[in-house]
């Protein structure tokens, strides 16, 4: 006689299903972490060109078979790791997602700004490195340009609507103040001075 699965254990199998799903979940998006990341400093220390997926696998202790299970090609990895950086840079800005600047959405994202430079200043030492390669910048110039497209659009409007005389520059010159000032903040590591430098510009915008 055939036993009848009580609705009990077909519960616990749904939810084991589930927790199996999102622990091979986690430990694929883990790898891919770890593959990123090491493409990340071969890329900045060794140069796009130079740096074999090879190099890369190595680097992540996986096999260059298992590599390939999560990108095609070196080219592939760049790419998700610019789209990762440009996305991580540029996700506090209009925080409530309604596609208006205001002047506290500002200064929050001026601060968040400064705040992912302290914490992850390894990640964006690196990453400002492989970006400005020159083999880098014509492979990646068109997903950074997508990204930026609408991040450039809400700040001119923020302007525009605060009277600005010439909201286009008024964009350039924050975004070339906050580059500025990151890029000499990753090289010194002087966080005293990124802290008064973060005061100085938000007191410029407030």
């Amino acid at each position: 006689m055939a036993l009848k699965e009580s609705k009990s254990d077909s519960n616990k199998i749904k939810i084991n299903k589930t927790n199996v799903s999102a622990l091979n979940k986690g430990k694929r998006e883990a790898a891919r972490k770890k593959i990123m990341d090491s493409a990340l400093e071969l890329f900045a220390l060794k140069g796009f060109h130079t740096t074999t997926i090879s190099d890369i696998a190595e680097h992540a202790g996986i096999s260059k078979g298992l590599m390939y299970n999560y990108f095609q090609s070196k080219e592939e990895l760049l790419r998700e790791i610019v789209i990762f950086g440009a996305d991580t840079a540029i996700y506090s800005l209009d925080k409530n997602r309604d596609g208006v600047l205001t002047k506290e959405e500002l200064i929050y994202f001026i601060r968040k700004t400064f705040s992912l430079l302290r914490k992850n200043r390894n990640f964006w030492k690196l990453f400002y490195s492989i970006i400005h390669q020159p083999a880098v910048i014509g492979l990646t110039e068109t997903n950074i340009s997508d990204r930026l497209e609408n991040y450039s659009k809400i700040i001119i409007d923020y302007f525009q609507r605060e009277g600005a005389e010439d909201p286009l520059n008024e964009m350039r010159l924050l975004t070339a103040i906050i580059d500025g000032i990151a890029l000499g903040y990753l090289m010194s590591n002087d966080a005293y001075t990124l802290d008064k430098l973060k005061d100085k510009v938000i007191k410029m915008y407030s």
